[in-house]
């Protein structure tokens, strides 16, 4: 966690979140990369208890470090035309 901002019933949490991808799954086969995301978490919470939930994480820059995309600047293998 990077932050935690409350006010009133709504609590909202900066993360970031890091792991390395070694399971099936985001269009790729495993990669042993080393990913690391940030995201925001929000909720209502209402007498101890989370009544609501909200969240969004950066799924482009993840796909982009397992090679499921071009990063900035990387070639675009699904645009990309072989002349031959």
């Amino acid at each position: 966690m990077e932050d935690i901002v409350c006010e009133g019933e709504r609590v909202a949490v900066r993360i970031v979140l890091q792991g390395t991808h070694t399971g099936p799954g985001l269009g790729v086969a495993p990669t042993g990369r080393k990913v690391s995301i940030q995201g925001i978490i929000i909720v209502r919470i209402v007498d101890g208890q989370i009544v609501e939930g909200w969240n969004n994480y950066d799924q482009l820059g993840l796909l982009r470090q397992v090679g499921a995309l071009p990063g900035s600047g990387d070639e675009d293998r699904f645009l990309t035309v072989s002349r031959g």
